[in-house]
């Protein structure tokens, strides 16, 4: 009942709010004046100013805002220190406008000077202003320059507070010090006029001049009716809020009936429950719990909550001004999107990350079930993080207000996302991500992509270029054993070679760590007969089954058919069955017989199939429970670790002689990255390749640590034969389970294609693994030279497509379209 009552007497005291003129004013004109505020609705309010420098942190204190002068405490003479340092260099007045404006807002509201009385514009009434920071510019002119430019209304805030001013009265009840003697709270008032006299004159058509502060004793309605009128004097069509004249009744933003000053009323952090039928209004409201700047505060409104609010509030006949605090270096607070290649690499990487941000930090990928996922995603929505970690899954969470994308390893294929739909490059589409939020984008990688790094030098990226390691540790030395000359003089035991052994035996004897990088898991890569070379083989792909002796199995690593070991060769009948080639299972069980005090462990998808098998594998590792790790790729993409000595590429040759085009480049980088995890911390790392040809120009590459040679030759060979970077590529792979209907559909496609595109097309061929789970596949390449009529050139495949798909005899073909493929 008390409520109720509290309600009736409210809405009983603002039911009539007449507005104090200028000049006399019909209605008519009136509603003119005010009708593009009505049609407005929504505007972005910027509490910015000195107070942002301390972000809202005094004296071991966190809970400050814009008002920490007084609420703190600070002396006159050090808060006004802070004019020595205010240095706003990343300001940029086109960025705030076209945020506001992307977010449907149609006016800004600005600062001009709050209670602390320093002036954000150029005035020369007093030298405590901006323009005598090391900044220097003069932030009201660029912003109202680039309101203009994007057509949104430019408006400023004023307060009639000020606590620096000599005149202005009372003073703080603390400020015991400054003698009030010769204050002149009428000359202050003078000082007020001539401000707003500057304000209205140098930037051109004010929207709305939005007051504040006046609930002070020394304030009252004769004053606000005095500047009422000034301030129209000089601009007849501005809009005033009531905040101009006293009486104010308390937040509520209203003022008591009779006593109105100004256009329209200001509710602070509320809505009226029935609104104001009437009379305009505008709530005004924070984005978090302070209207200035406040790095501990990060509690922001999710944009749910906003649109809720602003659907609440014109609904009852209202505007929505929703504030933001920038920080001292002039920009608003943002969230981070941090890429990685591997999940694997989120461990490490996010415990360094909650050092700094605690748990504003979330990790989004794959592995999360629905409930985690869905968790991660709502708290993303209510701007509960400010990074968030992951894979390339993480390009889809629901950002809001995303400033920087951070791809790490940008190189890795693993960013690649091939089966099942939607096929993307996370690295490509982070980029697009960037310009759909304006946000910073950053590519690392101590061995880029070829594509990225020829963009950086064309100048479509920035290029930084980082020529020492951290702490200055020397590179690893890299020595290349040959095979070949070992099993001819018996020096290799298992696939071990002799220098390997030494050094892993050093290793481990001074507490040192090891890692092997093999790129295949498994046990032996397949299984052969010697009288008949019959290999056992998939019922279901054309692939050899993969041996995997802890489950003693023969598995296939595309469809997941096993079967039982033979004890007889099914052709021959012969016994001689041998493995041939060897997989991480197979190191592993080495490992334990010839060096077995050695503590190993195995990181493959084998062994991290389960939830948190991955954590614990990488926690024992950096906890130096294990000596020895021995991987597939997962072992190459960023992890750091303080006591790796030792590195080895067990067979370098089965990156070598991959056939594809990006063969060289990526076994480059994979010998480099694994090479690179050995002697970050302690001292000069080494690394050991082992292969059958140590002659071959890559491995000469990686040994002389010469990327811009590898470039170089690689990049030679794509324009010589048509591959990115100078050509884009479109993979068309048709499945179907009869040959037949596949060859028949693949030529018919083929042909439609080479009669428009010519020889931009190749296929259609079969290829390396022709018939994945009873499917057989026929794949056609098309290659599209950059710069050219791309969209001309997308459309007309997509014509020829959709009249393939109209063919009958070919309905039950299935097209994969796969674009930048590789």
């Amino acid at each position: 009942m008390k409520f109720l009552t509290s309600v009736l007497l409210f809405l009983f005291a603002i039911g009539s709010l007449p507005a104090i003129q200028a000049q006399p004013e019909t209605k008519v004109q009136h509603d003119t004046r005010m009708e593009w505020w009505r049609d407005a609705r929504f505007g972005m309010f910027i509490h910015w100013g000195l107070y942002a420098i301390p972000a809202g942190q005094w004296d071991g204190k966190t809970d400050y805002g814009e008002w920490i002068r007084h609420s703190a405490q600070i002396p006159l003479e050090t808060y006004d220190q802070f004019q020595l340092q205010f240095n706003p260099v990343k300001f940029d007045a086109d960025e705030w406008v076209k945020t506001a404006r992307d977010a449907g807002m149609k006016y800004i509201v600005i600062t001009s000077k709050h209670h602390d009385g320093f002036c954000m514009f150029n005035t020369t009434q007093t030298g405590f202003n901006i323009t005598q920071t090391p900044f220097g510019r003069d932030v009201m002119k660029e912003l109202a320059d680039a309101c203009r430019k994007y057509d949104l209304k430019f408006c400023f805030y004023y307060s009639i507070m000020d606590w620096h001013h000599p005149d202005y009265l009372p003073r703080r009840t603390w400020e015991t010090e400054r003698n009030t003697d010769s204050a002149d709270f009428d000359r202050y008032v003078s000082y007020m006029k001539e401000e707003l006299k500057e304000l209205l004159t140098q930037y051109g058509e004010i929207g709305v001049l939005w007051f504040d502060g006046e609930w002070e004793t020394t304030w009252n309605d004769n004053y606000g009716k005095e500047i009422y009128a000034f301030v129209r004097s000089i601009q007849p069509d501005i809009i005033i809020n009531n905040r101009v004249g006293a009486g104010r009744m308390d937040m509520e933003g209203m003022t008591e009936a009779g006593a109105f000053g100004g256009d329209f009323g200001t509710p602070e952090q509320q809505i009226p429950p029935t609104g104001l039928p009437g009379t305009d209004w505008e709530t005004c409201m924070t984005m978090n719990d302070h209207w200035g700047y406040n790095k501990a505060n990060t509690e922001y409104k999710s944009a749910q909550e906003i649109i809720r609010m602003l659907a609440d509030i014109a609904s009852k006949g209202g505007n929505y001004l929703i504030n933001v605090g920038p920080t001292d270096k002039g920009t608003f607070p943002k969230q981070a999107l941090y890429l990685l290649p591997e999940i694997a690499l989120t461990t490490q990487i996010i415990s360094r990350l909650k050092r700094y941000f605690g748990d504003r930090a979330g990790v989004y990928h794959s592995r999360f079930n629905e409930q985690e996922k869905a968790e991660i995603w709502n708290r993303t929505i209510d701007h509960q993080y400010d990074v968030i970690l992951g894979a390339r899954s993480a390009i889809f969470a629901p950002f809001t207000n995303l400033g920087l994308i951070i791809v790490d390893e940008e190189h890795d294929s693993s960013f690649k996302q091939y089966d099942p739909a939607p096929r993307y490059n996370g690295r490509d589409a982070a980029i697009i991500l960037g310009k759909l939020h304006d946000a910073k984008v950053l590519l690392g990688s101590a061995t880029p992509s070829i594509e990225s790094y020829f963009n950086a030098r064309q100048g479509k990226y920035g290029l930084v270029e980082l020529m020492t390691r951290y702490r200055e540790m020397e590179l690893p030395q890299i020595e290349v054993v040959d095979i070949k000359q070992e099993h001819r003089e018996g020096k290799m035991k298992s696939h071990f070679s002799s220098a390997l052994l030494a050094k892993m035996e050093m290793a481990v004897k001074n507490r040192e760590q090891v890692i092997l990088f093999q790129n295949r898991r498994g046990f032996s890569l397949r299984l052969e007969c010697e009288t008949c070379h019959w290999m056992p083989s998939c019922k279901n792909c054309d692939v050899t089954l993969v041996y995997h002796k802890k489950i003693n199995q023969l598995r296939c690593h595309y469809c997941g058919y096993v079967a039982r070991i033979p004890e007889r060769c099914p052709e021959c009948n012969g016994l001689k069955i041998r493995m041939k080639g060897f997989g991480t299972e197979r190191v592993e069980e080495d490992l334990e017989i010839l060096m077995p005090d050695a503590r190993v462990a195995r990181m493959d998808l084998d062994t991290t199939r389960s939830k948190h098998g991955l954590q614990k594998i990488l926690g024992d590792f950096e906890a130096r429970k294990t000596d020895i790790l021995i991987g597939t790729q997962m072992v190459t993409k960023g992890l750091d670790f303080d006591h790796v000595s030792t590195v080895c590429i067990l067979n370098a040759d089965n990156m070598l002689s991959y056939p594809d085009f990006r063969s060289g480049e990526r076994s480059y980088q994979l010998m480099a990255q694994v090479g690179g995890r050995s002697g970050r911390k302690k001292k000069r790392g080494e690394v050991i390749i082992q292969t059958w040809q140590p002659s071959n120009p890559i491995i000469q590459y990686v040994v002389n640590n010469d990327y811009q040679g590898m470039y170089l030759a690689q990049l030679n060979d794509r324009k010589q034969f048509n591959y990115p970077p100078f050509y884009r590529l479109i993979v068309i792979r048709l499945k179907h389970r009869k040959p037949d209907v596949l060859n028949q559909a693949a030529a018919s496609l083929a042909s439609d294609l080479k009669a428009r595109f010519g020889k931009r097309i190749l296929g259609p061929e079969y290829p390396m693994v022709a018939r994945v789970m009873n499917l057989y596949i026929k794949q056609i390449m098309i290659k599209l030279e950059r710069g050219g009529e791309t969209t001309a050139m997308k459309e007309k495949i997509k014509e020829i497509l959709d009249g393939f798909y109209q063919k009958k005899e070919f309905s039950g073909v299935r097209l994969i379209i796969d674009v930048d493929s590789a």
